[in-house]
């Protein structure tokens, strides 16, 4: 899935250097409190150890210090710079170690990697009552819920005018329940901006759901044949996870089938770590794409000029280019920023998708010169 980084923005307003803290913070155990402060303190010591400031180490204690509002979080990132906590970020995925890094440009490569397959979606669970429904954004989970009419919801044996008379209202009210969820689930769909709407629970409120959904809502439907809204049920995580890793999955395969149409023609498309930090100075990336198998954070630091995407591979080539200021930074957290501030989003493909050794790509907005497409 493609990552829009604005939010990341206001980071690289800042001057730095950053404190940049990665930690696992599932809070699930007895202890958990106790082993998130003990590993925190080691990060801490690393954090004084390489240069960082009294103040800045206190903005992170706070950030840390706060459990996360949402509980089944493993992992947290958070940055800070000259006293300021600038960013604080929960997210469900394990982030394996706990990390941390002082330097000229913040490290959030892990939250971005976190969030891979965490689409905005909401996961409603109905029946002829209502609805219960799990708001899931890129990094928290909301619970909600929507009542309808609770009477009469039951059809009754038997027959005769009465009789009928009771099953069409039940009829009108299961119907008048499905339209106040639906409207309901429109209204969060803008509001999140919800690429993926699952649809859990009763088969006949289901069917009603589907009856007065509107074409917004429609275009967005996984149906699953569990769910309940019974005290005790099976929650439904598990197949929420898989429909969202196959939407990943299936969007990753079209944005690399684009990237190889356009590079095999010699346009919108550039593979390698010097072609695309060509094409980032220039602001002509549409999306990086990095390969999800740690290579990239191995590929050799770049050298950063006066402004975040003024890039190169040593600074002789940035005097070149008539940067002042030359500075060396890890390539990954130039490539981040260097995107954010330049609109570019970014994607994570599977390990060797490129076809490149850098595993690193671009999808461009405009042609370039083919003969830098490589590189």
């Amino acid at each position: 899935m493609t990552l829009d980084l604005d939010f990341l923005k206001p980071l690289y307003s800042v001057r730095g250097p950053f404190a940049s803290v990665t930690l696992e913070a599932g809070r699930e155990a007895g202890d958990a409190e106790h082993a998130v402060r003990l590993r925190w303190r080691g990060v801490r010591s690393e954090l004084r150890a390489a240069g960082a400031d009294e103040d800045t180490l206190r903005a992170l204690d706070c950030a840390v210090a706060t459990p996360p509002a949402e509980g089944g979080a493993q992992g947290q990132v958070a940055v800070a710079a000259g006293g300021e906590l600038l960013l604080d970020e929960y997210f469900h995925a394990h982030p394996g170690t706990s990390t941390a890094t002082w330097g000229k440009l913040p490290e959030v490569l892990p939250l971005l990697r976190s969030m891979r397959t965490q689409l905005p979606c909401l996961v409603v669970n109905v029946d002829a009552a209502g609805a219960d429904i799990q708001i899931r954004g890129r990094s928290d989970v909301v619970d909600t819920a929507v009542e309808g009419d609770t009477h009469p919801l039951h059809k009754v044996r038997g027959g005769g005018w009465s009789h009928r008379r009771i099953h069409q209202r039940v009829e009108n009210v299961t119907q008048h329940n499905a339209k106040v969820v639906v409207d309901r689930v429109a209204e969060l769909v803008k509001t999140v901006a919800a690429e993926v709407v699952v649809l859990a629970g009763d088969p006949q409120a289901k069917a009603n759901f589907h009856a007065v959904a509107p074409p917004g809502v429609q275009e967005l439907l996984v149906e699953l044949d569990v769910g309940s809204r019974h005290r005790g049920a099976r929650p439904v995580d598990e197949e929420v996870d898989e429909v969202l890793a196959a939407r990943a999955a299936a969007d990753d395969a079209g944005r690399l089938e684009a990237f190889r149409e356009q590079l095999g023609q010699g346009e919108r498309a550039a593979a390698g770590l010097d072609a695309t930090v060509g094409c980032l100075r220039k602001a002509q990336v549409d999306t990086v794409l990095l390969e999800d198998d740690g290579a990239v954070e191995r590929l050799p630091a770049l050298w950063m000029g006066d402004d975040i995407h003024l890039l190169a591979r040593d600074a002789a080539a940035l005097a070149e280019m008539g940067a002042t200021d030359q500075v060396e930074v890890p390539a990954t957290a130039a490539l981040v920023g260097a995107a954010a501030t330049t609109d570019a989003d970014l994607a994570f493909v599977e390990p060797g998708s490129i076809g490149h050794r850098d595993g690193v790509a671009a999808l461009l907005r405009y042609s370039h010169d083919p003969a830098q497409a490589h590189g």
